[in-house]
């Protein structure tokens, strides 16, 4: 019998059979479930193709923005932060999967 064909009772009590009393198990969260209509992938990098309906609460001035690139051998990701930190950054690509060439 796979997980998937338990009831959300059932799973919880299969994955925290073996825990000690008190630990307590949550379900995973959908955070991102609002960005993904603004997101979409090509290859190995996910990108933000509608930033100014990601930002929603704002029109945006480019003059106010930066873009904030980080790298390693790795991953690449890129941020947009507002230069007078008075709204949130707003992630507009990211890969885990690059390769250095």
């Amino acid at each position: 019998m796979g997980l998937k064909t338990l009831t959300k009772t059932q799973n919880y009590w299969v994955l925290g059979w073996n825990l000690e009393k008190g630990v307590k198990i949550s379900s995973r969260r959908r955070r991102q479930s609002h960005f993904e209509d603004y997101s979409a992938k090509k290859e190995d990098i996910i990108y933000c193709c509608d930033v100014n309906g990601q930002a929603l609460e704002h029109e945006q001035n480019p003059a106010e923005w930066r873009l904030f690139i980080d790298s390693s051998k790795r991953s690449l990701k890129a941020v947009l932060l507002h230069i007078g930190h008075v709204y949130p950054s707003i992630p507009v690509a990211c890969s885990t999967n690059t390769m250095e060439t």
